[in-house]
């Protein structure tokens, strides 16, 4: 409840500032200012009830493994707008393939995913039918690149 309060509270306070002065890219970034500030209540409150450890090596490294995937995306979507004959949702859809699949090649090269994450994984997405048919196809894929 507090982290959503906190989240709540960010969005309401940055929203009409950023989005007054930068549009829908204030917006898109007061989003992202109200979703690290519930993280950091969220991550607080579970360390000190909850006895939960941190590892922020990891974190740090997903964050930037994504903070690349989303620029190479980013281009990607930037070389193909210039181009009237494709659509936008067209460019939307190319940048999601572009991030997913740079992120499932380079998160278990640099470790953000481990063979003891891919274990759960798995158990955790067994019975969900064809979903989990999916699900398996990404995690052997990240399996292999683990290793």
């Amino acid at each position: 409840m507090y982290a959503l309060i906190a989240d709540g509270l960010a969005a309401l306070l940055l929203a009409p500032i950023l989005g007054m002065y930068y549009g829908a890219y204030g917006v898109t970034f007061a989003l992202l200012g109200s979703n690290l500030a519930s993280g950091v209540v969220a991550l607080y409150l579970a360390r000190k009830y909850l006895g939960a450890q941190i590892d922020y090596r990891t974190s740090l490294v997903a964050l930037g493994t994504s903070i690349v995937c989303a620029a190479i995306a980013y281009a990607s979507g930037y070389l193909n707008s210039s181009s009237s004959l494709v659509p936008n949702l067209i460019i939307l859809v190319i940048q999601f393939v572009v991030f997913f699949g740079l992120y499932l090649l380079l998160a278990p090269l640099f470790s953000v995913v481990r063979k003891d994450d891919i274990v759960r994984l798995s158990a955790a997405t067994r019975g969900m039918g064809i979903f989990s048919k999916l699900f398996q196809i990404f995690l052997q894929i990240e399996d292999k690149l683990a290793k």
